[in-house]
C-alpha cells in the first residue's frame, strides 16, 4: 500500500496525517491536500489503485523526457535523469508527475502557479523562487510562495507538529527537476 493511500486511510479514521514511522518510505511528507486526493482511492481495490498509480508515473515518465528526444545530449539526459525518474516510479514517488508538471508548465503563465503546487509536494521547486527573482519577475515569485505556503497552512490543523523533520533531505533523485531546466530557461510570458 502506498503512503498517500496510508495517509488517506488515516484521515478518514480521525487519526493524525503525520506519523513516525521506522522506515523513510512509508513517512508521508507532503502537504494535506495531497492526502485528500488520496481519500477516495481507500474505497477502491487497492491492487487496481496501485496499478492505475503506477500506470500514470510511468507515462509522466515517458512525456517529461519526450521533448529532450531531438538531440544526443537531450536523448542522454533523457537516458540518465529518465532512468532516475523510472527507478522513482516503481517506488510509487509522486516524483515522474512532479517533473512532467514543471517540464509542460514551467515555461508557461501558468509556470508559477504549478511551481507553488509542486512546492507543497517537494520543496525543490522552490528553486524557481531565486530564478523568477533575478529575472524580476516578483509577482511570479509572490505567486510561487504564497501557492507553497497555502497549501502547507492546513497542515497545522492535522498533527504538523509530528512531522518528521529532517526525514526528507535531498538526494540523487531530487536532480530529474533538472528535466524542467529547458522549458524554464525558455519561457514564454
Amino acid at each position: 500500500m502506498s503512503t498517500p493511500t496510508w495517509a488517506g486511510q488515516r484521515l478518514l479514521g480521525g487519526g493524525p496525517l503525520y506519523v513516525s514511522a521506522a522506515d523513510r518510505s512509508d513517512l508521508y511528507l507532503y502537504a494535506p491536500w495531497f492526502a485528500f486526493l488520496w481519500v477516495p482511492m481507500t474505497a477502491l481495490p487497492q491492487v487496481a489503485v496501485e496499478i492505475a498509480w503506477a500506470l500514470i508515473l510511468m507515462a509522466a515518465t515517458l512525456a517529461a523526457v519526450w521533448p529532450l528526444r531531438h538531440s544526443v545530449a537531450g536523448a542522454a539526459l533523457a537516458l540518465l535523469l529518465g532512468g532516475l525518474l523510472y527507478r522513482t516510479a516503481g517506488w510509487g514517488n509522486v516524483q515522474p508527475l512532479i517533473v512532467l508538471a514543471l517540464v509542460v508548465a514551467l515555461p508557461t503563465r501558468a509556470g508559477p502557479w504549478v511551481a507553488g503546487v509542486v512546492a507543497s509536494l517537494k520543496p525543490y521547486a522552490l528553486l524557481t523562487v531565486p530564478v523568477y527573482a533575478w529575472r524580476r519577475e516578483w509577482q511570479s515569485m509572490v505567486i510561487v510562495m504564497g501557492v507553497g505556503i497555502a497549501l502547507w497552512l492546513p497542515a497545522l490543523f492535522f498533527g504538523v507538529g509530528s512531522y518528521p523533520v529532517g526525514a526528507r533531505l535531498p538526494n540523487l533523485y531530487d536532480a530529474t527537476i533538472l528535466l524542467a531546466a529547458p522549458g524554464f530557461l525558455r519561457h514564454d510570458h
